[in-house]
């Protein structure tokens, strides 16, 4: 039996190109967000052992908010208590992962409504697993404070293991630099592909430990590597 081939690490350009060209092969933007949510739960329940603790799921406005989303309900699925905290997400109508959450009834909390974040803290202390649905590898500039301010105390506060989507908030895709405060992973779901940054700088000691999680994207031609 051949050993199976190991996936080059990508940059963030490529991932979105590898997307791209897996839509254009026939496949959904939105089938993508669903195959990562559920891969990334698979890591969720994996690190749970099957206890049923309170599960924080945070929340940021982009698509690693979207697979944040889905994970909360594919938890919740499961009978685990969730809850969600939204950081810059306005909910819309056209937002599908976030009404499923609603349809489902998961409790939420907004951050701009949450003074001295509280609620937050009280989340955290209860919290068996956190999970980071916030930037992932959109990040690519200095974190704006308010960002800053809840990853120290998240940091800070959290006395249970946190599963980082794709990459830890606050940790550049491509050279693994911290852009400010960034969130300490115990383990990191790559989805899609390994990133550069996983690999470098500070990421890589704030990613934890890194598994992929495959969405149904293939390698495209013309890509070059590092």
């Amino acid at each position: 039996m051949e050993p199976k081939a190991v996936q080059p690490a990508v940059t963030a350009a490529e991932m979105r190109a590898l997307e791209a060209q897996a839509v254009a092969a026939g496949a959904t933007w939105r089938g993508l967000m669903e195959r990562a949510g559920q891969g990334v739960t698979a890591v969720a329940l994996h690190m749970l052992r099957g206890t049923k603790v309170p599960v924080v799921v945070l929340v940021g406005p982009g698509n690693n908010g979207g697979d944040g989303l889905v994970v909360a309900d594919e938890l919740a699925a499961t009978g685990l208590p969730v809850t969600v905290y939204l950081w810059h997400r306005v909910p819309q109508d056209n937002d599908w992962p976030w009404q499923a959450v609603v349809e489902h009834a998961l409790p939420a909390y907004d951050a701009a409504e949450d003074q001295g974040y509280a609620q937050l803290k009280q989340l955290l202390h209860g919290a068996g697993l956190v999970v980071d649905g916030l930037l992932g590898s959109g990040v690519n500039r200095p974190l704006p404070a308010d960002l800053q301010m809840l990853i120290m105390l998240i940091n800070n506060t959290r006395a249970c293991p946190l599963l980082a989507i794709d990459l830890p908030t606050g940790i550049n895709a491509d050279t693994g630099a911290a852009e400010g405060a960034a969130l300490q992973a115990d383990v990191t779901a790559a989805t899609g592909r390994l990133k550069w940054g996983h690999l470098r700088g500070t990421g890589q000691q704030a990613a934890g430990r890194v598994e992929i999680v495959p969405i149904g994207i293939d390698e495209p031609k013309g890509v070059d590597h590092e």
